[in-house]
């Protein structure tokens, strides 16, 4: 179920706003999706993710966070 409704949200994307090579827009799509698929793969939000598996164990000392 949650893989159709993946599916729906990215199909959007997927016509051109203009021939290969002559413009550029940088949609965060992939971004998105990614977050999407670490969040329902780990079950955790992608910051705590982060945190616990990169930030922590590489000894940082100050709270990891995700976006701006």
């Amino acid at each position: 179920m949650a893989i159709a409704i993946l599916s729906e949200a990215v199909l959007q994307f997927n016509v051109l706003a203009a021939p290969p090579g002559t413009y550029w827009h940088d949609a965060n799509i992939i971004r998105e999706v990614l977050g999407l698929v670490l969040t329902q793969a780990t079950r955790m939000a992608v910051a705590e993710y982060h945190q616990s598996r990169i930030w922590e164990p590489m000894g940082a000392e100050a709270d990891a966070s995700w976006g701006c």
